[in-house]
Formats: C-alpha cells, structure tokens, sequence
C-alpha cells in the first residue's frame, strides 16, 4: 500500500475527526447527565421542598387557627400541602399527621355541637404539642430535603468536573497528538521536499546522469521518478547536442578553411582573368590594327594590279612602274614583316589564353575553343604573310631582272601582272581573315570580359560565403560553450573560454 501525503494527511485529518467527536461525544454525555441531574433535583428536590414549604405554611396558619377557635372559627384539615409530597417525605409525616387528623376531627365535631369548652381545652392542650410536632417533623424532613439537594448539587459539580477534566484530557492529548503528528509529518515531508530540491538543484547546475534512488512511494517519490526522467532524458539530449555541436564546429572549422582556400584561389583567378582581359584588349587592338593594315595592303595591291595592267599599254612608263612596284613590294615586305609579327604575338597570346582556359576548367571550355580558333587564324595569317615574303622577294627580282631585261619586259611583265593579281587575291584574303580575326578577338575579349565580370561576382559570393562560414564557426564555438554548461556524474565539468 502506498502511504501517500494526501493518505497521511487524511488519517491525520480523520484521527483529528475523532478526537473532535470524543470530545464532542463527552459533552453530549456531560449535558445529557447534567439536564438529567438537573431534572432530577428539580423534581426530587424543588418541587419537595416547595411541597413542604407549603405545608409548613399551613402549619403556622393552623397555629393562629388554634388561637381563633375560641371566637368559633374551624381549623384547616392537615392534608394541606401532604398529599403532593413524595412516598418518602409523606411516609414520614403521616405519623404525625394522623394524630393532628384525628384531633381535628374532635374539634370540628366539638365546634358543631357548639361545645367550647371542649374545643378550647383540646386547643389549649393536646392540639399543642401534636402541631410543635408536627411542624419539627415538617423542618426536619426540609432539612434533610436540603441536604439531599446539595448533595445533589455536589453531585452534579463533581460530575461536571469529571466531564471537563476528560474533555481537557482529550483536548490537550488530542493536540499533543495533532502537534507531534505535525511535527513528523512536517519533518518527513520537509526532509523528501528539501532532498528533492537538492536534486532539482544539481540538474540546475548543470550536472547530469545523477544516481536517483527511489526511496519514496508517495507524491515526493513521484517528484523524485519525474526529476529522474527528466535527468536521464536532458542527458541523452545533451549527449546528442553536445555530438551535433562538436560535429558542426568540426565542420564549420573545415567549411571555413575550404572557404578561405576558395577564396584566396578566386581571388587568384580574379587577378589572372584581369590580366587575361586586358591582354585580350591589346590583342583586339592589335589584331584591328593588323586588320586596318591588310585592308591598306588590299587597297595598295589593287591600286599595283591596276597600275599593271596600265603599264602593259604604256611599256614607256614601265620603268616609273617597276619603281612604284619596288617600293609597293618594299612597302607590303615591310607591311607582311609586321603581319607575321602580330601573327607570332597573337599565336602566344592564344596559346597563353588556352593555358588560363585549361585552368579555368569547365567555365573556360568556350574560351578554350575561342583561343584554338584564334591560334588557327593566327597560323593562317603567318602562313599567308611568309607566302606573301617569298612572293614580295620574287617581285623584287623579277622587277630587277625587268630592269636589265628590258626587252622581255613584255613578256615578264605579265607574270608581273599575274603575281600582282594573285597578290591582291593572296591580300584580300589577309584583308577577310584579318576582319574575321578581328571579329573573333573582339568576341573573346567580351566572353573574357563577361568571363571576369562573371569570377568577382562569384569571388563575392564566395566572400560572403567565407564570412558566413566565419559566423557559422562562432556560432558554434558559443553552442559548443553553451553545452559544455552541462556535465555528468561521471566527468568534471570543462570550462570554455
């Protein structure tokens, strides 16, 4: 059986129940035999002694009819007053009523016959005594009535007394009971609470997976299995918290690195692809200005071929011509010596574009494709500006050798004019490739301007990626810090800074 607060507290209350009813129990008997007792004197004592009082009165009254019978008044029958008297009292007195009867009867009966004589000898002498006997008697039985009455009275007192006494005595052990079972009660219940509260103090304090015996069966041993569960469930919690809280600062710790080392390459590659920007802007400026150049070679090969076919109608002018043609062709060897220049710049700076493309990985594919197509042109263009060397140098010697040989002038002269036209050709196809160069170079400048455009975007990205990392990593320390507020029975607690 469990002996819970709330049964305790019941028995208590009913015990005290008990003890009100005992009480009350003694004090309904003591009134009870109080208005018996009361009852009882009244009628046995009261009543008797305003029975004899009566007839004490008549007495006296018949004392001064004594006195009267002489003038012919007839005295007053002794059953005055005896006949409410009790058994006892009248038993008493008859013997003394019934000689005073009798003499009343010969007085009246001596009055009726008018004989006065005899009344007032039997007045004067026997009548006497008989009624100082019979009124000794009368205060002897109220004496002993009055006796009787307080004795009664004493009776009662004593009976009264006995009554408060044992309602004292119930009283005073019913509060001592009240008191010690109080004391117990609020010692025992005192000494679980204060234990309980040690207990909810140390889970306060942050120590847990406490040893809680269950020494109760009452509303404490409740607390106390309560206070347990929940001990053991903050432990399993804290366990796992403090599992999750080492595992994201581990990781926070490694996403910041990665963060950091992310960072640092982007802003690598920021710096490079700045780099890469720029040299593709002077690469386009360079390749325009290699375009601008064909196109003036194009224009100065047609204006040769035009002065060609020309010269073949004025053979006179012809040495004026071959002097123009020299120093066209001195003027293109020049203009080719350049093209190739920036056909050889351009190779590098594609190359170049291709090896920065290469470590830009899947975001440099397209640039990677651009710088092929730019080198392949760039191939072609010194391809194109040898060929037109070696036919310059050809020029230049068959102008020479027109010079001495005049007289096959005509004849060379329209190789002449044939070279002439396939240069303008050979020129106009520089002209079209150097333009498409041009075209190219200016779209990969944009992709590697976007391309740059599009890296500090995401180097800013990353940036804040790396701060939030940073926050991430404190957040955690402070989670890492909070939980270590909380230790078990079996470890000292760790303390953070």
């Amino acid at each position: 059986m469990r002996y819970t607060i709330k049964l305790r507290m019941g028995a208590r209350l009913t015990l005290m129940l008990l003890f009100l009813m005992a009480v009350s129990l003694v004090g309904i008997y003591g009134i009870e035999r109080a208005n018996a007792g009361t009852d009882q004197q009244y009628r046995e004592d009261v009543l008797e002694l305003g029975a004899l009082a009566r007839l004490l009165g008549a007495l006296n009254h018949r004392e001064d009819s004594l006195r009267a019978m002489a003038s012919g008044t007839l005295p007053v029958t002794a059953d005055d007053g005896l006949s409410s008297l009790s058994s006892v009292d009248r038993g008493a007195l008859e013997t003394f009523a019934k000689p005073w009867d009798e003499l009343s009867s010969r007085l009246s009966q001596a009055h009726a016959k008018g004989d006065l004589a005899t009344v007032s000898r039997l007045a004067a002498g026997e009548a006497a005594p008989l009624l100082h006997d019979y009124r000794a008697a009368v205060e002897h039985t109220i004496e002993q009535r009055l006796a009787t009455a307080q004795a009664h009275h004493i009776e009662l007192s004593e009976l009264g007394r006995r009554i408060r006494n044992i309602a004292l005595g119930v009283v005073l052990a019913g509060l001592l009971l009240a008191v010690v079972s109080d004391g117990v009660f609020v010692r025992s219940v005192t000494a679980r609470i204060r234990t309980a509260l040690e207990l909810a103090r140390t889970v306060a304090s942050g120590r847990l997976d406490n040893q809680i015996p269950m020494l109760y069966s009452d509303e404490i041993g409740e607390l106390r299995a309560a206070f347990r569960e929940m001990d053991e469930h903050l432990s399993v919690v804290i366990r796992r918290v403090r599992g999750s809280a080492d595992a994201v600062n581990v990781t926070s710790r490694e996403l910041a690195s990665g963060n950091g080392e992310l960072a640092a390459m982007m802003s690598e590659q920021v710096e490079s692809l700045g780099q890469t920007a720029i040299s593709m802007g002077a690469m386009a400026q360079t390749v325009r200005r290699t375009a601008d150049n064909a196109s003036e070679a194009d224009r100065l090969a047609a204006t040769a071929r035009q002065q060609a076919e020309r010269g073949g109608e004025v053979i006179v002018q012809m040495t004026q011509a071959m002097d123009a043609i020299d120093l066209s062709s001195r003027h293109i060897a020049d203009i080719t010596g350049e093209i190739d220049g920036i056909a050889f710049q351009t190779n590098l700076l594609a190359l170049n574009a291709a090896v920065e493309a290469a470590r830009a990985g899947e975001q440099g594919r397209g640039f990677a494709v651009v710088a092929g197509e730019v080198r392949s042109l760039a191939q072609r263009s010194a391809a194109a500006a040898r060929e037109i060397k070696r036919l310059i140098g050809e020029s230049q010697v068959t102008v020479a050798d027109g010079a001495q040989l005049v007289t096959r002038s005509s004849e060379d002269f329209k190789n002449i004019v044939r070279s002439v036209r396939k240069l303008s050709d050979i020129v106009g196809e520089i002209a079209a490739a150097s333009e498409h160069q041009a075209a190219d170079v200016t779209q990969v400048s944009a992709t590697v301007t976007r391309m740059d455009a599009s890296t500090r975007k995401h180097h800013q990205q990353v940036m804040g990626v790396s701060r939030a990392s940073n926050e991430l990593l404190e957040q955690a320390s402070m989670l890492a810090g909070e939980v270590e507020y909380f230790h078990f029975a079996n470890e000292q607690r760790v303390e953070t800074v």
